[in-house]
């Protein structure tokens, strides 16, 4: 199954707009994003497997809705159902401006995620060098 074919809610709104809500931040429709956002659906909303709105955006590179989701206020600690953050999954695929919208929204960019690794360990290993710039100009250490 696609990311967005089932997805659940945790705010207002019926299971259909959650739906809508999620596929939409996996595939950058803004517009929609920003129409369901103000209906009342969670920035926090995730799909049936746990992951969140926000990581489903990150990890596909929608930098547009992962900037919408943090003006929402969409938590970057919040993790999918293998441990890894938002910040973890833009740094695996080397989204380098979504790696920049969550460093200015404050993403821990010493977050330990799934197997302990920081995102800038995962960067390195996904053979992602924008990424590894990219963390290290947002103060990643290569000692911690």
């Amino acid at each position: 199954m696609l990311a967005g074919d089932a997805m659940a809610n945790d705010g207002p709104g019926d299971f259909d707009d959650a739906v809508a809500f999620v596929r939409a931040c996996h595939v950058g429709h803004e517009a929609a994003v920003r129409l369901l956002l103000a209906e009342g659906l969670s920035p926090s909303s995730a799909d049936v497997d746990g992951n969140p709105a926000l990581c489903l955006a990150s990890g596909a590179g929608q930098s547009g809705v992962v900037r919408t989701l943090l003006d929402a206020r969409a938590s970057t600690e919040d993790t999918t159902a293998e441990g890894q953050t938002a910040l973890a999954l833009a740094s695996m695929r080397g989204r380098r401006e979504v790696l920049r919208e969550l460093l200015a929204a404050r993403a821990d960019v010493e977050a330990a995620g799934a197997e302990g690794l920081r995102p800038l360990m995962l960067a390195a290993r996904y053979n992602q060098p924008h990424a590894v710039s990219t963390l290290l100009s947002g103060s990643a250490s290569v000692n911690a």
